[in-house]
């Protein structure tokens, strides 16, 4: 079970074309933080009509550092039938509904609570950076454990707000909230 989990949290980080810089050293934390949010992409479908046919996914963060820099570089990555789009949000959230998933990083201890306000009943999936982040509203949340990044799922408030969540990203969840 363990391999298994493994293999898949490898496919996670792997999946993505947009990991294209070949190095001798390993990855960073932000740099897997931010290709396992990028690819738990991959593992969702959202409710009917988001994206609209021949739009882009775009992913938005809620800061402009660290994380989301590397996320930025994402940008171009086919999710699903989509191909992946990339924006930076200020701290009003202007531009929110563009959005079809939004990653908040931690820090601002808020910053969850408050996305995850404006995000009420959108098909808007949050993931953010934490282990508090699943009760502060995020779908799907992204931390550090031990020195394994690990993720959580809120399925029950994600089915409930139309997304679907494939077996394969719930196996490889620390936590599945159901």
């Amino acid at each position: 079970m363990k391999r298994g989990r493994n293999l898949l949290l490898a496919a996670l980080v792997g999946g993505t074309a947009a990991w294209t810089p070949l190095r001798a050293a390993a990855p960073s934390e932000e740099e897997v933080k931010a290709a396992v949010a990028v690819n738990v992409l991959q593992f969702v479908k959202w409710p009917a009509g988001a994206p609209a046919a021949g739009r882009p996914l775009t992913l938005c963060a809620a800061e402009s550092g660290g994380i989301a820099k590397l996320l930025a570089r994402f940008g171009g990555t086919r999710i699903g039938d989509a191909t992946l789009a990339f924006k930076f949000l200020d701290r009003r959230l202007d531009g929110i509904d563009e959005c079809q998933a939004i990653f908040v990083a931690a820090g601002d201890p808020y910053a969850v609570l408050r996305v995850s306000a404006a995000t009420h009943g959108k098909p808007i999936l949050l993931v953010a950076e934490g282990d508090r982040a699943l009760e502060q509203g995020a779908g799907v949340a992204v931390s550090l454990a031990g020195s394994h990044v690990v993720i959580d799922v809120d399925l029950a408030g994600l089915n409930s707000a139309g997304f679907t969540v494939s077996s394969k990203l719930l196996r490889l969840a620390r936590t599945v909230i159901k």
